[in-house]
């Protein structure tokens, strides 16, 4: 009877979860630390819903390193973000994301968001390629020289968390495949 009650209590704590708590235990998992450092670490997770890797979720490297960073326009209002995670085994993930009127634009071609993701499965490198899809920006801080207390000087604190889902093609089998996934960006300087 305790391990039906136990059983059913998990179960239900797991359906109350939502995506991104789930993907942030992976996260944290994966990573060696506890979910609540989460908050101040740049990473990324997503899972592949079709195809030869159906079902498999990878989550970030260790490493973060902004290649661009922000770029902004004459109207002061931010244009294009570019995030990498610099992996020498797998390979670097690149996520440059566009804005227009301060509106994350969707993945295309022509002017849109474009995220690249390599991974390794089974000791075979993946690399997907954004096709199309979406983008849904949770929370955006972008604090240019505010006062940090603790270095008692100035620091600019920048933190996207976004969510996205979209077709991809796989580079190696030029497979296309639907990914969804979370990404979150921490910078405190």
């Amino acid at each position: 009877m305790r391990i039906l009650l136990i059983t059913l209590l998990s179960l239900f704590i797991s359906c109350g979860q939502s995506k991104t708590e789930k993907a942030n235990e992976e996260v944290a998992k994966s990573l060696g630390i506890e979910k609540e450092e989460l908050d101040s670490k740049s990473y990324y997770s997503f899972t592949i819903q079709d195809g030869e890797l159906s079902g498999k979720t990878f989550v970030t490297s260790s490493y973060a390193q902004t290649m661009n960073g922000f770029r902004y326009g004459g109207d002061s209002k931010i244009e294009k973000l570019e995030i990498t995670f610099v992996d020498p085994e797998q390979g670097n993930s690149t996520f440059k994301i566009s804005f227009k009127n301060e509106i994350a634009q969707p993945f295309s071609s022509a002017e849109g968001s474009e995220f690249t993701v390599s991974f390794l499965n089974d000791g075979k490198k993946h690399t997907l390629i954004s096709k199309s899809g979406t983008i849904k920006v949770n929370e955006f801080i972008d604090n240019k020289a505010s006062f940090d207390d603790s270095r008692g000087s100035f620091a600019d604190e920048r933190r996207i968390e976004l969510d996205f889902e979209g077709v991809f093609v796989d580079q190696t089998s030029n497979e296309e495949v639907n990914v969804n996934g979370i990404l979150q960006f921490v910078s405190n300087f």
